[in-house]
């Protein structure tokens, strides 16, 4: 499974895209895939999905909402746990995790004083935004705090 939320959300199993459709999927898979492999709990998914609209038995509204997910990219691709859901990837399964995840390493290289080794990093963290969405150069993402965009 894997899980681009740069640009427009996208998943695919074994190489061929998934198409997530309907607004509570979409926002569903991006709240799991957020933190692959960990729970989210039921609470604050029903929170951020209806938050003070609230569905008239919103747990049920969640089940449906987990079972419409797990249709769509296989039963074994949301775990139910005793905190919450988690989506079975892991961190490089998800763009914006993996890129988080290589800013983090940039930074931390790069404060070692291993440029090279820094610039590689935050040159492969560039490859997860799929090109043009994100900023062309290492130093740009290096700038950026908490590897979440603003360069302000």
């Amino acid at each position: 499974m894997q899980v681009r939320l740069f640009g427009a959300l996208e998943a695919e199993q074994a190489g061929v895209p998934v198409p997530v459709r309907g607004a509570k999927q979409r926002a569903l898979l991006a709240l799991l895939a957020l933190q692959p492999g960990q729970p989210v709990s039921a609470d604050r998914l029903i929170d951020v999905l209806w938050g003070d609209g609230q569905a008239a038995h919103p747990a049920n509204a969640l089940q449906a909402q987990i079972g419409q997910l797990r249709r769509t990219l296989g039963s074994a691709s949301v775990i139910t746990t005793e905190a919450g859901y988690a989506l079975a990837a892991g961190p490089e399964d998800v763009d914006v995790v993996r890129f988080e995840h290589l800013v983090a390493q940039g930074r931390r290289l790069a404060e070692a004083g291993q440029a090279a080794d820094a610039s590689a990093a935050l040159g492969q963290a560039l490859g997860c935004g799929g090109g043009s969405r994100w900023p062309t150069s290492p130093m740009q993402v290096f700038l950026m705090p908490n590897g979440r965009g603003s360069t302000s």
